[in-house]
């Protein structure tokens, strides 16, 4: 990583900490990252590995690829796969009509307003 890598990620952790009006010493408590360990990364004189990366990103709520490069969502998703895979599948395994409904209430689609399906 080149110094201006490092100093764009300090940047960056810098400005989604204020954004979240945290103090170094807040994040680094969230984080569990020392102080002057923190302070060295938003210097920008070294990066952290991507464990503690990863443990900044969630204290800040922000996908670790935007904390790494500055693209990419921002906020990270608060659904993990396998998550997700567990929903979809008790999804899957309800009745038609109670899954059509659902789809009618989170997605607005039509069909399924409590008028038997009919358009």
């Amino acid at each position: 990583m080149t110094k201006a890598d490092r100093r764009e990620f300090g940047e960056r952790l810098r400005e989604i900490r204020l954004d979240c009006s945290l103090s170094l010493k807040q994040l680094a408590g969230r984080a569990g990252v020392s102080l002057s360990a923190l302070g060295r990364y938003e210097r920008g004189r070294t990066v952290p590995g991507l464990d503690v990366a990863a443990a900044l990103a969630e204290a800040l709520d922000v996908s670790i690829d935007y904390l790494a490069t500055g693209k990419g969502p921002r906020r990270r998703s608060f659904l993990s796969s396998s998550l997700l895979e567990r929903i979809i599948q008790a999804v899957e395994s309800l009745p038609r009509e109670l899954r059509e409904s659902l789809a009618a209430l989170f997605l607005g689609e039509p069909g399924s307003h409590g008028n038997g399906g009919a358009r």
